[in-house]
């Protein structure tokens, strides 16, 4: 049964509308801080690894949604994925958050920062290219 080409313009504003909620409170938070005059503090900021925590949480849930809900043949590969996903980005993110949590604000290296920024752009991919295999799985078939 052959299978309806992915909608690309469907799956680009379900994507980027729920990617613009991830970024949200991020936004507001570099708004504020520029009002402040502190805009320079902005990548020093524990909410980065927070907010990446539930980021990649999501994308883990949605791959093992993905996995019960459609029947695919790719199941291996998907639970080596969310391994992955949990030893490469969840567990150095809880990591960093937690050294972030620990040291003073003005103490925090530039290197961790910049680290945990790091952390936060894999688990937006991550969670961005989920999205898009979800949409894909998800298409109708042409005979349906």
């Amino acid at each position: 049964m052959p299978e309806k080409e992915l909608n690309w313009e469907t799956t680009f504003l379900s994507v980027a509308g729920e990617t613009l909620f991830i970024l949200l409170p991020m936004i507001v938070i570099g708004v504020v801080l520029g009002l402040r005059g502190e805009i320079h503090r902005l990548i020093y900021i524990p909410e980065w690894s927070l907010v990446n925590a539930v980021i990649v949480g999501q994308a883990v849930f949605k791959m093992f949604y993905g996995v019960l809900h459609f029947n695919t043949r790719h199941t291996g590969s998907l639970i080596l994925t969310v391994a992955v996903a949990i030893v490469l980005l969840l567990v150095p993110t809880l990591i960093v958050l937690s050294f972030i949590l620990v040291i003073p604000p003005d103490q925090v290296p530039k290197s961790l920062a910049i680290g945990q920024l790091v952390l936060f752009a894999a688990g937006l991919t991550l969670h961005i290219v989920v999205l898009v295999e979800l949409q894909r799985a998800n298409r109708p078939r042409e005979d349906a």
